[in-house]
């Protein structure tokens, strides 16, 4: 593990990622101020290999929204894990939706993942020693489907 260093080639091997969970949330705006958009997050449930939890209110997204229509999220909340202890999750990332996206989404359609540029870097803290991991490595957050209320992720650990 660590940096990745150049080979004799003069390739640098790209990380590793393998697949850790999936994120199936529910959520909705409640305001906007200025540039800033807050949402409630009223449903997350996680499932993986080996790992399973549920959201424990509150739970919320700012994102901040670019003059150039970027959207930059801060999304902060707690689950409840399979083995009855807590994980404390902060992710930021970068939702880029073109404005014909944003005006199915406002129309209550929802976009594929693979037609948008929307990934994350969850970051967890946990007293769990069954999940422990989740406080030892980064993630990766890849939107699958958004809109509609409905936010589905997948996440990876980078390796």
């Amino acid at each position: 593990m660590g940096a990745a260093t150049m080979s004799e080639s003069g390739v640098v091997p790209a990380p590793k990622l393998e697949y850790a969970f999936t994120w199936d949330a529910v959520a909705a705006p409640i305001h906007n101020v200025g540039t800033q958009m807050v949402w409630n997050v009223t449903q997350i449930d996680m499932k993986g290999p080996g790992i399973e939890g549920k959201i424990v209110a509150p739970a919320g997204d700012w994102i901040t929204i670019m003059p150039n229509g970027v959207w930059y999220l801060d999304v902060r909340f707690s689950v409840e894990l399979d083995d009855g202890e807590h994980a404390y999750c902060h992710y930021n990332g970068i939702g880029d939706l073109t404005p014909g996206q944003i005006a199915t989404i406002e129309a209550g359609g929802t976009i594929p993942g693979s037609e948008m540029y929307f990934y994350s870097t969850p970051y967890f803290q946990t007293d769990s020693k069954k999940h422990a991991w989740l406080g030892r490595h980064v993630f990766l957050g890849c939107m699958r489907e958004f809109g509609s209320g409905k936010v589905l992720y997948d996440v990876f650990k980078v390796g």
